[in-house]
């Protein structure tokens, strides 16, 4: 018997808006960059549909699908909070903007639960809140979320003109359009318990000449660059393992050096390989 692939309109029924309105038997919602669409589920197909077509799904559901390049997440439970690697801050989070330029594209016909007046192209982190709830029927349910830490833009066109901080001479090019004492789209984020201490990872590609690992320490709310890449490489899978007989290690894998610029300075001999290895031990502590 042959496998049918399920296809977009096995999932939904669809019609144009009008004066970017949707009739009664249509949701509008605007996710994932598609712009307004007027959306009903066809019977039967919610399960396929939260597989299949998560955002869409979880727009009609009501949920906010605003983020503009979610990645990573951790969480700490010590602190009840989750932490979100955000590569970039614009588009759906700006308030019917794009880059600062007006442009309801990514707003019209959504619920514009993300109105932030600026954008940054560097990213950041986000911080939410965990809670038990009820209703839901939950422990650990995001009540909140809140900014923790952004990238410093430092070339015009990455964010506000007011917003911008070029960098040492050094470092002036358009391989460095983000501060290199600050964040450039982080991708991946672990949390090491018990050294209260947040480890967030780059993939970005003109913001860093040399994509870094860095260490938010909450005490004293600081970021320290503890690991750089070779040029054209991505760090992946930083992650924190708090005891092992014993002892905690952190892991961090360098990816595809040399692949997405520089590659006319790689000397072929190898250094162009993907690296895994890991900082420690460290001896654990309680979490």
């Amino acid at each position: 018997m042959a496998i049918k692939k399920v296809t977009f309109n096995d999932i939904f029924m669809t019609e144009e808006p009008v004066d970017g309105k949707c009739s009664a038997e249509f949701t509008s919602i605007n996710a994932g960059g598609n712009g307004q669409e007027c959306l009903q589920l066809i019977e039967g197909m919610d399960k396929v549909a939260s597989r299949l077509e998560t955002r869409r799904y979880a727009a009609m559901m009501g949920a906010t699908t605003e983020l503009r390049k979610e990645e990573g997440i951790t969480f700490a439970e010590d602190k009840g909070k989750l932490y979100l690697a955000m590569s970039a801050i614009e588009r759906g989070m700006e308030d019917g903007k794009k880059g600062g330029v007006e442009n309801d594209a990514y707003d019209i016909g959504g619920s514009n639960d993300i109105k932030l007046d600026g954008y940054n192209k560097c990213g950041g982190v986000y911080q939410l809140d965990v809670a038990a709830n009820a209703e839901i029927g939950s422990e650990y349910v995001a009540t909140n979320i809140s900014g923790l830490i952004q990238g410093i833009p430092a070339y015009t066109g990455y964010g506000p003109e007011s917003t911008i901080q070029k960098n040492p001479e050094a470092f002036d090019n358009a391989q460095n359009k983000c501060h290199i004492d600050s964040l450039a789209n982080p991708d991946n984020v672990t949390y090491m318990s018990g050294h209260n201490t947040l480890i967030i990872g780059e993939d970005t590609g003109s913001g860093h000449q040399n994509d870094v690992i860095w260490a938010y320490d909450f005490d004293k709310e600081t970021l320290t660059r503890i690991q750089t890449t070779p040029y054209g490489a991505e760090t992946t899978s930083p992650y924190w393992y708090p005891n092992i007989n014993g002892w905690a290690y952190l892991m961090s894998v360098v990816q595809h050096p040399y692949g997405e610029s520089d590659r006319d300075m790689s000397t072929n001999t190898g250094e162009n390989r993907a690296y895994t290895g890991y900082v420690g031990p460290f001896p654990a502590k309680a979490e």
